[in-house]
């Protein structure tokens, strides 16, 4: 965190210049000079570091160059927005992979097998803005199915949540149907087929525990992304007025405090999901959790 802090007060620091930005076209050198003094930005580059982290570390994000407003206001209108979002992303997702896990599961080589594999493939390659634009031109305009941009019922939040799945869908899908088709060749299976165990009990109680260890991983690394900063394309191609769209905004209008505050939160973001799913490791496998509680080697 201390790092990501770091590295975006530098590059916000040498890449604008928001008293410019702020002072009228025409007015005098001295307005200019007092809108720097009045932002802090005639201080030293140390000092503003040191009051940079002041702030940080005691949850005071600074006022909005733009908006004359505290920063922590502003970014906690837009985040249940951000967070409803990817939390429904995340939750098609997640169904997305299972239903294409226990296919892979149940018939591995199947043509449905095969068209869900080709299907997560363009899902990967695929560009987000370019599947929320032909999304908006096709089912928007064309059809006048659904809004083309904003927020307000369930139907604002089709669009922008199957364009930002999309990528999550195929990279988690294929993990999925990576681990479970690795599972089906090992001895427990064959030895539970031959006991005539059904094969939906196989996959449901054997199959897909053992191989949710790398889902979880992707899983964690794809919502991390999806939370901290896979939004602002999706979120600038819809007018979805989330953290990732105030982040935009706030980079063309060369809102320094705005943007510190959005690294921050993203990074908190991916911090909290490693850490979770370090601790479904543990869960999912005890075997982890009791290899790192051994103190000592046996003699």
């Amino acid at each position: 965190m201390l790092g990501a802090s770091t590295v975006v007060f530098v590059i916000t620091q040498v890449t604008s210049d928001p008293a410019a930005l702020l002072t009228p076209v025409n007015a005098p050198r001295d307005e200019y000079l007092r809108i720097r003094a009045e932002l802090g930005l005639d201080e030293p580059f140390l000092i503003q570091f040191v009051d940079f982290l002041r702030r940080i570390f005691t949850f005071d994000l600074g006022e909005s160059f733009w908006q004359h407003r505290p920063v922590g206001a502003i970014i906690l209108e837009r985040l249940p927005f951000t967070l409803t979002l990817a939390g429904l992303t995340m939750l098609v997702t997640g169904l997305a992979a299972i239903v294409i896990g226990f296919v892979a599961g149940f018939r591995p080589g199947s043509r449905l097998d095969r068209a869900l594999a080709a299907l997560t493939f363009v899902g990967v390659s695929v560009p987000s803005f370019w599947v929320g634009l032909s999304l908006i031109a096709i089912v928007a305009v064309q059809l006048q199915a659904l809004p083309t941009s904003g927020s307000g019922d369930a139907s604002h939040l089709v669009l922008p949540v199957l364009t930002l799945a999309l990528r999550p869908i195929g990279r988690v899908s294929q993990v999925m149907r990576s681990a479970m088709q690795e599972e089906l060749g090992k001895g427990y299976v064959l030895a539970a087929q031959a006991k005539g165990i059904r094969p939906s009990s196989i996959v449901i109680r054997h199959m897909f525990r053992n191989a949710s260890i790398p889902v979880v991983t992707m899983y964690g690394l794809e919502a991390a992304e999806v939370f901290a900063g896979a939004t602002v394309v999706v979120e600038t191609v819809f007018a979805y007025p989330g953290v990732g769209y105030l982040l935009k905004q706030a980079i063309d209008r060369g809102d320094w405090p705005i943007i510190q505050a959005v690294v921050v939160y993203a990074t908190v973001v991916v911090v909290l999901a490693n850490l979770l799913v370090d601790l479904l490791y543990t869960w999912l496998d005890p075997r982890l959790g009791r290899a790192g509680r051994q103190t000592a080697p046996l003699r």
